[in-house]
This record gives structure tokens, C-alpha cells and sequence, in this order.
């Protein structure tokens, strides 16, 4: 009768143990893929700009040095904060320091959003990149608490940092892209409604992305990647 009366008890508690552990690696897993989300989004603005140049200095009359810091004030204020925001959530919390970091990379992408100049664009990817340099130093050390067991976490860093080099990769093709279907999608329904009005027929002009030029961009980030690993691993087996 005490085996009988046991029985389901033990069934009972193993099937809970089996329902907690199922649920934590769901929880696991969807906590890692938005973990991924935040360095895919970070990393992606470090090179997304780089195929849109044209259109901001045709739309913002950017010259060219408005142009470099377009670029380089996002990785400026990225690389130059990572280290010191790390410390940071270190010592306050590394989530709380990641939704704080993502908010203002929100923040200074509306600001880019709805700049009309080049400095308010400039000043849009510095705050971007404080935000970025917030965020992403969590992503990689959260990995050791969501994934305790060593080879799930080996797997976690292996997907970590490719999904790294696919968001530098990818930058300039996403951003041709958008340039292509938000910018020169909205010149060409201004060229229509233009070309019925005999007054503008010769300032009607005829937006061509380059389309060899973005391929070409995204093999050479491709290149650099693949030699900065190269050097690395020599540099290790130095």
C-alpha cells in the first residue's frame, strides 16, 4: 500500500521537474534571442549609414565633413563608452543598464528620424551610440546566466558572434534597401505627378542606385572581417 501510494507522487514530482526544466529553456531561449535582437541592432548601425550617404547630403545638404561624423560620431561614442558602461552594469545591474541603453537608442533614433539638418543627424547617431555602448556590453555577459551548462553557453558565444559579423555584413545592404524603397519610392511618385506639369519637365531627375557598389561594399566588409580574424588567431598562436 506505501509503494502504491508513492507511485503516483514520484510520477507527480518527475513530471513537474520535466515541466520546469522545459519551461526554463523556453524562457532561456527567448531571453537569448532578445538578447540577439539588441546586438544585431547595434552592430547594424555602425555600417547602415554607409550606403545612404548620398541621399542625406541630397536631402540635408550635408558637406562632406557633416558626412564623417554621421558615420564616425555613432562608433566614436560606441567604442569610446562600451568599456566604461560595462563597469557600470557591473556594479548596477546589467539588464537595467541594457533597457536603459536600449531607450536611448530609441530616443536618438527619432531624433534622427525627424532631423532636418546635419547636425540634428549627427547629433541623432551620438545618442545612438551611448544607448548602443549601454546595451551591448550585457548581451555577452548575460550568456553565463542564461546558459549555465558549458556547452550550451560554447553554443550561445558561437551564435553571438555571428550574429555580430552578419549585422556589420548586412549593414550596407539593409540600408541600400531602404534607401531604394523610402527614398527613391517616394522621388519617383514626386517625378509622376512632376511630369504632367509641362513647367517642370527638365527638373525631373532619375534617382540609379548602385547596385554593383552595394555588393561590392558588403564583400569588402566581408574581407576586413574575415582578415581581422586571421590576424587574431596568429596573433594567439604567437
Amino acid at each position: 500500500m506505501i509503494e502504491d501510494t508513492d507511485s503516483p507522487n514520484l510520477l507527480e514530482r518527475e513530471s513537474s521537474q520535466v515541466r520546469d526544466v522545459i519551461v526554463r529553456g523556453i524562457r532561456a531561449h527567448f531571453s537569448f534571442a532578445a538578447l540577439l535582437a539588441v546586438l544585431f541592432l547595434t552592430f547594424l548601425d555602425n555600417t547602415v549609414v554607409s550606403a545612404v550617404l548620398t541621399s542625406v547630403q541630397a536631402k540635408l545638404h550635408a558637406n562632406v565633413s557633416q558626412l564623417q561624423w554621421v558615420v564616425g560620431g555613432y562608433a566614436l561614442a560606441f567604442a569610446s563608452l562600451m568599456l566604461m558602461f560595462g563597469a557600470l552594469g557591473d556594479n548596477f545591474g546589467r539588464k537595467r543598464l541594457m533597457l536603459i541603453g536600449v531607450g536611448i537608442f530609441c530616443g536618438g533614433s527619432i531624433v534622427c528620424a525627424i532631423s532636418v539638418n546635419p547636425s540634428e543627424l549627427v547629433i541623432g547617431r551620438i545618442i545612438m551610440g551611448i544607448g548602443a555602448a549601454a546595451s551591448e556590453p550585457a548581451t555577452l555577459s548575460m550568456i553565463r546566466h542564461i546558459y549555465p551548462d558549458h556547452k550550451a553557453r560554447a553554443r550561445a558565444l558561437g551564435a553571438w558572434a555571428a550574429v555580430s559579423g552578419l549585422a556589420l555584413a548586412m549593414g550596407p545592404v539593409i540600408g541600400g534597401a531602404l534607401d531604394r524603397l523610402f527614398v527613391d519610392g517616394i522621388d519617383g511618385s514626386a517625378a509622376v505627378g512632376l511630369a504632367h506639369d509641362p513647367r517642370m519637365h527638365h527638373t525631373v531627375e532619375h534617382h540609379v542606385v548602385d547596385e554593383d557598389g552595394l555588393a561590392e561594399n558588403l564583400c569588402w566588409q566581408v574581407e576586413a572581417r574575415n582578415a581581422l580574424a586571421d590576424g587574431n588567431e596568429i596573433r594567439n598562436c604567437l
